[in-house]
């Protein structure tokens, strides 16, 4: 049970993570960051008329190495799409920038807790208890069949 334990917290803790944005300055913008973009509401909007879409003042995608000092360059994905989309968003417009990063606390905190929660459920069908009593025997002659989904006459 230990080591099916060691497996799951591996495979949780490499196989998912937790991230949290952190706000960075602009000037430490590097290609194939994720970043969050903020933008003010009038960018917001120049940006709908531009586009026709949906209006968003946040912006999450991977800076390009098209970002200058005037613009900032990212792909970002599109709702209901397998493409990606090139957008340049001006620096002008920008309120803030964060940088998604990994967080090892959370992952850690999630893989425990991913771990606490198997042990409980491998206990409760291994029928262990605390005192290391096994539960009462199930008596065969008292079943009841309840059909869930049955095709007849």
């Amino acid at each position: 049970m230990i080591r099916s334990a060691l497996t799951l917290t591996a495979v949780l803790f490499f196989g998912s993570g937790c991230y949290t944005w952190h706000e960075v300055a602009p000037e430490s913008l590097a290609p194939g960051v994720d970043v969050r973009v903020t933008l003010d509401r009038q960018t917001a909007l120049q940006r709908l008329e531009e586009s026709g879409e949906e209006l968003r003042t946040t912006v999450a995608g991977t800076v390009t190495d098209q970002t200058d000092d005037r613009s900032i360059g990212l792909t970002t994905r599109v709702r209901g799409s397998a493409f990606n989309q090139f957008e340049m968003l001006p620096r002008a417009g920008v309120l803030r920038i964060e940088e998604k990063r990994f967080s090892a606390a959370r992952t850690g905190g999630l893989a425990a807790l991913g771990v606490g929660a198997t042990i409980a459920i491998l206990s409760v069908i291994e029928g262990q208890t605390d005192e290391g009593i096994d539960g009462p025997p199930i008596d065969e002659s008292r079943r009841v069949r309840i059909p869930i989904f049955s095709i007849g006459r």
